[in-house]
């Protein structure tokens, strides 16, 4: 993001600025919750917005549930983070580790924090260090879960499996 331009004036606050509000050429700072802050220039008497800053803060944690598509699994955990980004998006690691797969089979869904607006692979990556396998990430229209398989259609879990998954989606 380019500020093109003489900054006569540089204000904040959280509402979007008027157009009465400041001269040619200043910056305005708007403070958001969720410590998201846009950028808004005026030229020719008008304000624009240059962008968004993203916050700075720290992933939060977040107890994703694991299941298997058919079968169940006998013991395994999960965690995971995620964070707002710009608008709706939202960046999102998860972890799952299978101790005892069970009867557990097909792929694996994996809860996310948040439901999705359309069906959209998660734009993740993931890999199964288990088996050294990359992973397919789909979440399907309106869910909550990830839906999780090995790159080649087979199933990512067994014993003592650990999955591994990052990517971005757009919520709700």
């Amino acid at each position: 993001m380019a500020l093109v331009g003489t900054i006569t004036t540089v204000s904040t606050g959280t509402a979007v600025p008027s157009n009465a509000d400041g001269a040619d050429g200043g910056i305005y700072f708007q403070v958001l919750a969720g410590n998201v802050i846009k950028i808004w220039k005026k030229d020719s008497g008008a304000w624009s917005l240059v962008g968004d800053i993203v916050d700075a803060s720290a992933w939060t944690a977040f107890n994703p549930s694991m299941t298997a598509a058919t079968g169940t699994l006998t013991s395994a955990t999960s965690t995971g983070l995620y964070k707002r980004l710009t608008g709706k998006t939202v960046a999102v690691k998860m972890e799952g580790d299978i101790v005892t797969n069970g009867t557990g089979g097909l792929g694996i869904f994996m809860q996310l924090p948040f439901n999705t607006t359309a069906q959209w692979g998660m734009n993740g990556i993931g890999s199964a260090p288990t088996f050294n396998k990359a992973l397919i990430v789909d979440i399907a229209v309106g869910s909550h879960q990830a839906f999780i398989m090995n790159y080649d259609g087979t199933y990512p879990g067994a014993n003592n499996t650990n999955l591994l998954v990052f990517g971005t989606y757009e919520t709700v």
